[in-house]
């Protein structure tokens, strides 16, 4: 069996730089190197830290920077799940409580805020779901992450970016009782490592499960004995970083608002005790952690509806804001937020302050809560990256937290100004080129804050237009996919609910694959209210106009009534007359095959593409010993029909890059970015599966995006400072 492309193209050597990702370049004021061998003796260049008059005396000495591991030793950050501020630290009333919020959790508000920052409150920008909040926490990085379980068990089903626990392993030589994470629920197992090359199971934390006296199988109802747990790792494990997640009060949550509420009260003590129980270690001579206590969703608050407290997953303003204290080494006593805190921004901080670098990062630091005026490094630069052809686009990260990145084209700014600006695509036609992007603020007195679609487009070299795709609701990880067909329309293929674009005929919770079409004669989209392709677990298709008919690969689960881990991609076709309802036709399930006698259970990211004689799909293979490249393609049989081969390795290195999705250029090559042996970013294209791969050597560390172009790809890249580069490789 042959996978056939096109040949051709001009190799140019890019040199090598032997550099591993796991001991990254660091800016020149990162705590991890020696910068201080006492407080004041600062590094050229660096603000450092100073101490501010005015703290409360029990907030203990001013921090020094140790000179090995940053400002705090360890860390202890615990989640109490599916918190709303309306039971934590809001200044209102709690309808689940029936009284003030502030008779909710009296002694933290009393014995603790003062000692700490605090955020009032803090965003969840991604899935208010636990498992996806957790999956953004543990990376710094918010990612499409569904709520997937599995019949078989936890500890399948990674994030495609490192962890804070393989780092910190990885930085200080730690083992796996080091760093914890402690929970009264299995949904987190898959957390404790993720699948980027060079790090992993042989880095993972350890997952310390609470359940029940007696019963390894029964949760512990009581989230104290979680703080028990933690505890216990502190002082007999030296653990180093430990994850609390509290879930029970959750649990609750999601059926009885007195008893939720109640479940919330109950943790309000033994947090106090806990953090004076550490003030109490480090009066002994032990370090004191930092301490970070929060939420990692909220909850509905829709008053009119019976159960406004009950559920979340949405993007209602309820399920987006999150309590947030940080206390210990490092923190102002008394500050406050006055900027929006995120989730991955509480990543950046924490990693920060424990001089961990976290290269794929995308916070930025809580400086409101920093002693002194730290010099912490802030992501910059150029990142998710399209092209075609000629016609180049990408999401510029911006410095402050009020507006965190604008989408460029051709070194045009199309949106900025708002929170989130991000994942251009971009399509060009024959004198028409088309952007679309998605983008969140969030909005002062509005009920839902949810993701957007837009879209533009320019005529010649004229300006650029605004199509207003969708203003609807869309899920986080949002992608558009276009296609220009001979007409010069713009197909757009995307992942939405029915509600994005006012189909009311199925739950508002329906979320599949859309099609939208714009049309030039009557300058208006129109959208497609056939909704095959609709899975349990979605992610971002692939889209190809051949002959005027649209091939869309998608990603399925195996078994959806389990929810499991493992999926398949699936060809589809979709014909879509004029005045019409689109018609869509499934054509193939593709299954992945073993790689080396290594079970590839699940594929990922599909990619799409018009090749030669056919069309061929390739995407990223997992299982537990690496990521591969696979592929398959249309076959011709002796009747002259058509057939699609099973998807097989063409890359089995097991360290091709999760959070790429491979590409297929138009002139027929495929380009994908694995890690060198050496620990470098190494970008490959290949013409068949039996050719070998053509590979360059990037010369940096790390790797964001490519998009490929004629003659070569272009590429985000960075050597772990935080800073991105697009930088063009030539083939």
């Amino acid at each position: 069996m042959e996978l056939w492309w096109p040949s051709g193209g001009f190799l140019v050597h890019v040199p090598a730089i032997d550099r591993s990702p796991l001991t990254p370049l660091r800016g020149a004021c990162a705590p991890g190197l020696l910068l201080l061998a006492a407080l004041g003796a600062l590094a050229p260049g660096c603000d450092g830290w100073r101490d501010k008059s005015g703290r409360p005396d029990d907030t203990g000495p001013a921090p020094v920077l140790d000179a090995e591991h940053g400002v705090a030793a360890r860390a202890v950050i615990v989640v109490m799940d599916g918190v709303r501020m309306e039971e934590s630290f809001g200044d209102g009333e709690s309808d689940a409580w029936g009284g003030p919020t502030a008779e909710v959790m009296p002694r933290i508000r009393h014995d603790l805020r003062r000692q700490g920052g605090v955020a009032q409150p803090a965003y969840v920008t991604g899935t208010t779901f636990t498992s996806s909040a957790h999956a953004n926490l543990l990376t710094g990085v918010r990612q499409y992450y569904p709520n997937m379980g599995s019949s078989t068990g936890y500890a399948r089903r990674q994030p495609d970016h490192p962890t804070l626990f393989e780092q910190l392993r990885v930085e200080r030589d730690l083992g796996p009782e080091q760093v914890v994470l402690a929970a009264n629920t299995t949904i987190l197992g898959d957390l404790v490592y993720g699948h980027a090359p060079g790090y992993g199971r042989d880095y993972a934390g350890q997952y310390l499960h609470v359940t029940v006296s007696g019963d390894s199988n029964a949760n512990a109802q009581d989230d104290g004995m979680v703080l028990t747990r933690v505890k216990s790792s502190l002082d007999r494990d030296d653990a180093v970083f430990v994850l609390a997640n509290l879930h029970q009060i959750d649990r609750s949550g999601h059926s009885n608002a007195p008893v939720y509420a109640n479940y919330v009260a109950d943790v309000d003590r033994p947090l106090v005790d806990l953090w004076k129980g550490l003030r109490g270690a480090e009066r002994r001579g032990e370090d004191l952690p930092l301490v970070v206590v929060m939420s990692d969703h909220g909850r509905h608050r829709f008053v009119d509806e019976e159960s406004p407290w009950q559920d979340h997953g949405c993007s209602c303003t309820g399920c987006r804001e999150v309590p947030l204290l940080i206390m210990g080494p490092g923190i102002e006593a008394g500050a406050v937020a006055t900027a929006p805190a995120l989730l991955e921004d509480v990543t950046h901080t924490v990693a920060w302050l424990m001089g961990v670098p976290m290269p794929y990062s995308t916070g930025l630091a809580l400086d409101e809560f920093l002693v002194g005026a730290p010099d912490v490094p802030v992501r910059s630069g150029e990142v998710a990256l399209a092209a075609d052809g000629d016609l180049v686009a990408w999401q510029r990260w911006e410095p402050t937290r009020e507006a965190r990145s604008s989408v460029v084209v051709d070194d045009q700014v199309l949106a900025q100004g708002v929170l989130h600006v991000e994942q251009p695509t971009v399509a060009r036609g024959d004198g028409v080129d088309f952007a679309c992007w998605r983008q969140l603020d969030l909005v002062e007195g509005a009920e839902r804050w949810p993701w957007e679609g837009h879209c533009a487009r320019r005529v010649a070299d004229g300006p650029w237009e605004d199509l207003a795709l969708l203003t609807g609701e869309l899920p986080d990880g949002f992608e558009a996919q276009l296609e220009v067909d001979k007409q010069g329309r713009l197909w757009v293929l995307f992942l939405g609910g029915v509600e994005s674009v006012g189909m009311d005929a199925i739950t508002p919770s329906t979320v599949g694959y859309l099609l939208a079409r714009w049309d030039d004669a009557r300058s208006s989209w129109e959208y497609s209210t056939a909704l095959r392709g609709r899975d349990r677990f979605p992610s971002n298709a692939r889209l190809r106009l051949v002959d005027g008919e649209l091939w869309v690969a998608t990603v399925r689960s195996d078994d959806e009534a389990s929810m499991r881990y493992s999926r398949h991609v699936v060809l589809s076709t979709v014909r879509w007359a004029t005045g019409g309802l689109p018609v869509w036709r499934e054509v193939a399930s593709l299954y992945p095959t073993d790689s080396d006698n290594t079970e590839v259970d699940r594929v990922e990211r599909p990619a799409l593409g018009v090749v030669g004689r056919g069309l061929v799909v390739a995407a990223v293979g997992y299982s537990d010993e690496g990521t591969y490249l696979m592929a398959s393609s249309q076959l011709s049989t002796g009747t002259g029909e058509q057939e699609w081969s099973e998807l097989v390795t063409l890359d089995d290195s097991g360290r091709v890059y999760p959070h790429l999705s491979p590409a297929i250029s138009d002139d027929g090559w495929l380009y994908w970015a694995r890690q060198a042996g050496a620990g470098g970013v190494t970008i490959c294209r290949a013409d068949s599966a039996d050719a070998t791969p053509t590979c360059h050597d990037t010369g940096s560390g790390w790797i964001d995006s490519l998009a490929p172009a004629s003659g070569g790809v272009w590429a985000s890249l960075s050597d772990g400072d935080l800073s991105w580069s697009r930088v063009w490789v030539p083939f």
